[in-house]
């Protein structure tokens, strides 16, 4: 392409276009900042082209001028006048405020003669080209006005004179052109919101609707004022989710139009790197000189802080002239240090300006009247938007029921839930059911394979890079390392459960670790924390809590021994001690509940369990106490093994104290009177705590003593029960002169294990003398005085003394009758117990009526898994099984073991399956007896209760005997034999029947010799006894005349089937269907031995007592018949 050739006339209009764009500038410069320096030198400084003279110069001008004049003031914001063009300094210079109402008349008039010769000549010519007259004439106007104003005019003439332009030149002079027209460049609305993430999402309409009608107060109260709203929450919770939605509905909401501007922009605040880059962006978009921003974000000499304050001055200018605006500063960290480089809080804006902060750092949102914070975004999603996103996410529909339980076990929260949802999508067959999916993930939740599950979400997505649970760990691992009252107060949460907890607890923790701390301080900054949620509930409003993934975060990160377990015990000092539990009142029942999870996981905590192994601090015994608070809360709500961990620590600490006491070891008699020792002890230093002296240690450690016997008692481990009774009983008896209250429940408790243990007459000596002491403060204490009697009535019924037992079974009713209304929690168990006397004289129904009762009380006091509840509703099952009202007993059976195992309790489990498998053996259900049964021996495997185990074993070797599975029954009955064989005395009545249930398989493996061996065992031990008249054992030596008879030993069958009619003819029933068995069987031996005329009696007398039965067709009947009718034959008694 040829290259184009100017005329005369365009070469002219270049000369001038060069000389305004270049030499007019640059003198005009000159005369500003002599102007400017000449009036403002002194107060404002001298005009060095920075952005402070720019903010000076613009502070000066009035609001009419900064609206007329915004685009101009846009470009001259930065205070660099290398960058003002004609019209700038023509503006600054005639109109503006600070200079140009004091400008003298040489310089007002040149420099107007200037911006005249510059809009016709130059910027007016409508074809770019100037006659040499005009051109002549214009230059000699320039040089005048130059000459005028005492600027140096050389360079003018070289132009002036100057034939052609070089293209640098030409191209400069271009550029220069181009940037006059951008003056005049239209500015246009836009939108940048944070970025959508790669999944689907669902709108959040209702807190959208709340911050948006928040917002829009905000806007009408503080106009032309900037205002900010806060969201808050810990990472996943979908704050920039929220920002996004409200910013795009910001923007549709405000009409466009030519006059009325508006704008969203999104910065990246996550660090420093990513807030510049965002500024460099809203530089560009608010059509900012581009090469200014890019010049101040490139260079080495300025900080990442120092380009954004510079951006920051050219941005300003342009935020101006929009009408509506909305900037979202996204993902900040550290509100402090972000907030500077923001527009502030009531800073006036020409428009509707406001600021959208998401953050974590809830702790520094300031509260102001220009401010909104909304914090709720940490508790999660509504149910019906967190279903909906787990089942557009995940693909699956339906089952409502399933997506809210796994919506649940996410806490609700919007990125676990995206995790979950993708993972499902990905993962599962897609032939699988949405409720077999589901119920798939939340087994790997269980399995602890949550962060294992959010791998898939980090692979597929492209804009939130972490997951949920490595979000999580990062905003713990900042936070315990910045802040020390959130590190101790997330140890303190790490070693409870993840349930909720009362505020006040976790602060006095943190304020036992910091004590110059203020308490209300301490309770502000923890409750405030995006990371803790605060209940929103008006009655428990101090209650908080932490999110599972919260917790998880804590376990990995935290090591529990670092936690002070002394100090963290120590907080629960305030809690009721339980020292009686007959003192124990429903309100301190129900109170207490919520701790019980949380004392359950400490008394798991290695640092707790070695304290009774530790040198202790001078505050021992307070902690002891604590611990003590902690054993009877879990002992009364049913948490035993806890119990037992806290009891038996304190008691350690409590008997090193007590034997380290000096007075304890001075009055080794122990007889002196305990007020003079106390009242002495407060001159002495103790080696423990000041206040505390021996006689209280005496009465500390007694009460722990007996606390343990409870929980033992409970755990119907009465040995060693028995054992601390007896410790407690020394200590009380020296304490306590006469009859008091203390010592008649230890006297009480002490017959109680005794009974347990078979030692009758012992157990019936302590109860008589709890009794003579209870009597005579009766109406003090109604319902121990019930227990008491109760415990005598079943210690009687126990050795068959049942009319002396009736008597107090009667007064044991009375007091019932009178505590009727009473809702004594102690009132529940013994109404139970009194149901079991009853239940012993056979009166089940009036037992059943008790059980019931006590059951109705213990529903309101205790959580659903409360072993009480399960004795309770066992009793009630024994006594429907025996009121043939099998279904029901079926169902109340059921119940208990789901309590049991709900409770994790191995102890009672195995006795409900035990007893569910009795239930069904009774009902000749042996296929779902062996059931029952073998998910119970599974448990005593495991165990050391070989007693037990043993009859569990002889239970399932009966029930495959009723299956004719006679091997197996063999294999369960010599395993069992074996147990007992090991044991001692106590164990003979069973090794006897197993020895007989072998032997009865092998009869029926027609293995006679095998079973005429265990038979004869079982009777030799049976011979050693004294109940050789027993009708019950004569099952023994008719077994061995059975086995002999089979083997064809007739003699020695005779002489076994005799001894076992022996025992059976001094038996009550003269027609005993057995005792007709027996004879029977002697007569076919007589026949065997063609002894015919011994076979006919003993025939006809069994033949007389079977047809007294109540059966007809009583197979024993035709067998006898058929017999007789044989002797009859051999005896040639033919018509007979």
């Amino acid at each position: 392409m040829a290259t184009t050739e100017y005329t005369d006339e365009e070469l002219n209009y270049f000369r001038l276009c060069y000389v305004f764009t270049h030499n007019v500038p640059e003198g005009m410069r000159t005369v500003f900042k002599q102007q400017w320096n000449a009036r403002y030198k002194p107060t404002y400084g001298e005009w060095l082209d920075v952005p402070k003279n720019a903010t000076d110069f613009c502070n000066m001008e009035s609001p009419r001028n900064q609206r007329r004049n915004a685009r101009l003031l846009t470009i001259m914001a930065n205070g660099n006048t290398k960058e003002w063009d004609c019209t700038c300094l023509f503006y600054a210079l005639l109109f503006s405020d600070c200079l140009g109402p004091y400008l003298n008349t040489t310089v007002q008039t040149n420099v107007n003669e200037l911006r005249e010769i510059r809009n016709e000549a130059f910027a007016h010519t409508a074809d770019g080209s100037l006659t040499d007259v005009d051109f002549e004439d214009a230059m000699r106007k320039v040089l005048a006005a130059f000459k005028a104003l005492g600027l140096d005019t050389t360079k003018v003439n070289e132009v002036k004179t100057q034939k052609g332009f070089p293209t640098e030149e030409l191209s400069s002079i271009q550029q220069q052109l181009n940037n006059e027209r951008k003056l005049y460049v239209k500015f246009h609305s836009f939108c940048v919101l944070p970025p959508k993430p790669s999944h689907h999402t669902t709108d959040r309409a209702d807190e959208v609707t709340t911050i948006n009608h928040e917002m829009e107060k905000l806007r009408s109260t503080k106009k032309s004022e900037t205002t900010v709203i806060y969201l808050s929450g810990n990472p996943g919770c979908g704050k920039s989710e929220i920002a996004r939605q409200i910013g795009n509905s910001y923007f549709n909401e405000i009409p466009e139009d030519t006059t009325h501007l508006k704008f969203v922009f999104t910065f990246n605040a996550s660090n420093i790197d990513t807030l510049l880059e965002s500024y460099v962006d809203f530089a560009a978009r608010l059509n900012c000189d581009e090469d200014s921003a890019t010049r101040i974000a490139t260079s080495k000499d300025l900080s990442p802080e120092e380009k954004i304050e510079n951006i920051k001055s050219v941005i300003n200018p342009k935020v101006q002239i929009y009408s509506s605006w909305l900037i979202i500063v996204d993902n900040v960290n550290d509100l402090k240090s972000v907030s500077k480089y923001l527009p502030q809080a009531g800073e006036k804006t020409s428009g509707d300006g406001q600021i959208l902060v998401t953050t974590q750092d809830s702790q520094s949102i300031p509260l102001d009247p220009y401010t909104y914070h909304y914090s709720s975004l940490k508790v999660g999603m509504q149910k019906e938007d967190a279903i909906a996103l787990l089942s557009q996410i995940s693909g699956t529909t339906g089952d409502r029921d399933t997506l809210l339980n796994i919506a649940s076990a996410l806490d609700f929260q919007p990125l676990a839930l995206a995790c979950a949802a993708i993972y499902v999508q990905r993962i599962f067959n897609s032939t699988d059911q949405c409720k077999t999916k589901w119920e798939k993930y939340l087994l790997k939740l269980q399995e602890g394979k949550r962060e294992a599950t959010e791998e898939v979400y980090k692979r597929t997505t492209l804009t939130y890079q972490t997951a949920m649970t490595a979000a999580v760990r990062l905003a713990l691992e900042r936070v315990v390392s910045e802040d020390k009252i959130m590190m101790h107060a997330f140890h303190f949460l790490s070693v409870i459960a993840n349930e909720p907890i009362l505020l006040k607890y976790v602060v006095q923790y943190v304020i036992n670790c910091m004590p110059d701390e203020d308490h209300d301080v301490v309770a502000a900054h923890i409750s405030l924390s995006s990371l803790v949620i605060l209940s929103e509930d008006v009655v428990i409003s101090k209650v908080i809590r932490v999110h599972q993934v919260v917790y998880h975060g804590l376990q990995q990160l935290l090591d529990d021994d670092e936690t002070d377990i002394l100090k963290l015990m120590s907080v629960f000092s305030d809690l009721v001690s339980f020292k009686n539990l007959y003192d124990v009142t429903k309100a301190e029942i129900i109170a207490t509940r919520s701790f019980t999870p949380h004392f359950v996981i400490i008394s798991s905590k290695r640092n707790l369990r070695l304290l009774d192994h530790s040198t202790l601090p001078a505050k021992s015994l307070n902690a002891a106490d604590c611990l003590f608070k902690a054993g009877s809360i879990c002992l009364v709500q049913g948490s035993y093994e806890a119990s037992e961990i806290f009891l038996e620590t304190c008691l350690s600490i409590q008997k090193r104290a007590y034997h380290s006491s000096p007075e304890i070891a001075q009055d080794q008699n122990f007889n002196s009177n305990i007020a003079v020792m106390s009242k002495s002890h407060k001159d002495k230093q103790s080696h423990f705590e000041e206040e505390m002296s021996s006689g209280d240690l005496s009465v500390a450690l007694a009460t722990t003593l007996k606390r343990l016997s409870d929980l033992y008692i409970d755990l119907r481990n009465y040995k060693k029960a028995l054992m601390r009774l007896e410790e407690a009983l020394v200590i009380e008896e020296r304490l306590h002169k006469g009859d008091h209250p203390e010592l008649a429940i230890t006297l009480k408790n002490l017959g109680h294990c005794l009974m347990h243990l078979g030692q009758h007459e012992k157990a019936e000596a302590y109860l008589q003398r709890a009794l003579a002491m209870q009597e005579k403060r009766q109406g003090e204490n109604d319902t121990l005085l019930a227990d008491i009697l109760i415990n005598l009535v079943r210690s009687l019924q126990s050795h068959g003394e049942f009319e002396k037992a009736k008597t107090y079974c009667e007064r044991a009713l009375e007091i019932e009758q009178k505590l009727r209304d009473n809702e004594h929690p102690r009132l529940g168990d013994t109404i139970n117990d009194l149901g079991v006397c009853l239940s012993n004289f056979k009166d089940e129904t009036k037992a059943t009526t008790l059980y019931e009762k006590s059951l109705k009380i213990m529903e309101g006091l205790y959580h659903e898994s409360h072993p009480y509840k399960a004795i309770t509703l066992l009793n009630i099952g024994f006594s429907l099984s025996k009121l043939r009202r099998e279904e029901r007993a079926k169902r109340y059976f059921e119940k208990v073991l789901t309590i049991s195992e709900t409770a994790n309790d191995q102890n009672r489990t195995h006795l409900i399956l035990n007893n569910l498998g009795l239930f069904f053996i009774g009902l000749k259900e042996y296929d779902k007896a062996k059931a029952y049964l073998e998910r119970a021996l599974s448990i005593l495997e495991k165990g050391d209760d070989q007693n037990k185990l043993a009859t569990t074993l002889n239970k399932l070797g009966f029930c495959h005997y009723q299956l004719n599975e006679y091997d197996k029954a063999v294999n369960y009955f010599e395993r069992a034999l074996s147990i007992s064989e090991k044991g001692d005395n106590e164990n003979v009545p069973q090794m006897v029947c197993t020895l007989e249930k072998i032997g009865c398989c092998h009869i029926k493996l027609k293995e006679y010799d095998k079973a005429k061996a265990y038979y004869e065992r079982a009777l030799s031990i049976r011979e050693k006894g004294d109940h050789e008249n027993n009708s019950q054992l004569a099952s023994t030596p008719e077994h061995l005349g059975i086995c002999h008879n089979e083997l064809k030993e007739y003699e020695k069958a005779k002489v076994y089937y005799k001894r076992a009619l022996s025992i059976r003819e001094k038996g009550d029933n003269e027609n005993d269907p057995k005792l007709a068995t027996t004879l029977h069987n002697i007569g076919v031996c007589h026949n065997k031995l063609e002894q015919y005329d011994n076979a006919k009696v003993y025939l006809e007398r069994a033949l007389s007592i079977s047809e007294k039965g109540d059966n007809e067709n009583d197979p024993l009947v035709a067998t006898t018949l058929e017999n007789l009718g044989v002797c009859h034959k051999k005896l040639e008694q033919y018509d007979k």
